[in-house]
């Protein structure tokens, strides 16, 4: 698991494991990421100055369960000179946040 640039501050744990990630952040936003999919993660924030930290608030977060199976039947055909139409039917999941497209 990787928070933000690699520093330290807040506290994710598995529900299952006993595994832990600190990050220390200047803003009040963290990406965390290589996080495991269909995980029940308990996260914890306090506010630090160097020498004292405020009590933590907590929140249980879920990850998404699996990745989700790629789009089927791709089609695409061009639209003008300078541009293409893509279309696809979506996977058989209910867990897509969106499609990108390179």
């Amino acid at each position: 698991m990787v928070c933000g640039a690699g520093k330290e501050l807040g506290t994710l744990n598995t529900m299952n494991q006993p595994t832990s990630l600190r990050c220390v952040l200047l803003f009040p936003q963290a990406n965390v990421v290589d996080v495991s999919p269909g995980t029940q993660y308990i996260v914890t924030v306090s506010a630090a100055t160097s020498s004292k930290s405020s009590p933590g608030v907590s929140r249980i977060i879920f990850t998404n369960p699996s990745v989700p199976g790629p789009p089927q039947a791709l089609e695409g055909e061009a639209v003008g000179s300078n541009g293409i139409l893509l279309s696809w039917m979506q996977p058989d999941a209910n867990n897509i946040d969106g499609y990108v497209i390179r």
